[in-house]
């Protein structure tokens, strides 16, 4: 964002946004829709399958490192249904992400340290 962002000044400095990663592939990413920060600085995404008949890959959870790099941090194995709304506890121990069918919220523990591509 702009150090003046929101302010008649924003002109004079404004905000930049930088694509660090595109997708090429299904493999990599596929129809994303929800994301979070992670604590250790990366970006969390549910992907959102249209058809799920159709879909290549199984409902995942993706990082993205800020080098640009993917990884599956996880996969929904228990029904065909979107996972949404990944979103962290506040001392960040804890990931929450929901199944939107049958509408329930998974609590995950880490450990994060550990988890790189």
């Amino acid at each position: 964002p702009s150090p003046f962002e929101g302010t008649e000044q924003e002109n004079q400095k404004p905000a930049t946004l930088q694509l660090f990663v595109e997708s090429d592939s299904p493999d990599q990413l596929e129809n994303c829709d929800n994301c979070c920060i992670a604590p250790w600085g990366e970006l969390i995404i549910a992907e959102d399958h249209v058809n799920i008949f159709r879909a290549l890959n199984p409902i995942r959870l993706i990082g993205i490192t800020p080098q640009g790099q993917s990884y599956v941090l996880a996969q929904n194995r228990f029904n065909g249904s979107e996972l949404c709304g990944p979103c962290f506890s506040p001392d960040g121990s804890t990931l929450f992400v929901n199944i939107q069918t049958p509408g329930i919220t998974l609590a995950i523990t880490g450990p994060w340290g550990q988890i790189r591509p």
